[in-house]
């Protein structure tokens, strides 16, 4: 009977890869971006939205209009 494995952490799955191999992975994924972006009609570059904390616009502006009415 084999002992039962612990489940691994998202740190122990990390500590996996040396920095090249992150390295390639964010390289594929810009190379990816880039070749949608250029199927993309000129009206697609038009505007930009830029996510910085990862909280949806809606959901951050319903914060801030409750928090200017109290």
């Amino acid at each position: 009977m084999h002992p039962t494995m612990n489940p691994t952490t998202a740190g122990d799955f990390c500590r996996r890869f040396k920095q090249s191999d992150t390295d390639s992975l964010m390289q594929a994924i810009n190379e990816a971006r880039i070749n949608v972006w250029k199927q993309q009609d000129d009206s697609f570059f038009d505007q930009a939205l830029i996510d910085v904390d990862g909280m949806p616009w809606e959901y951050a502006s319903s914060l801030v209009m409750r928090h200017e009415r109290i």
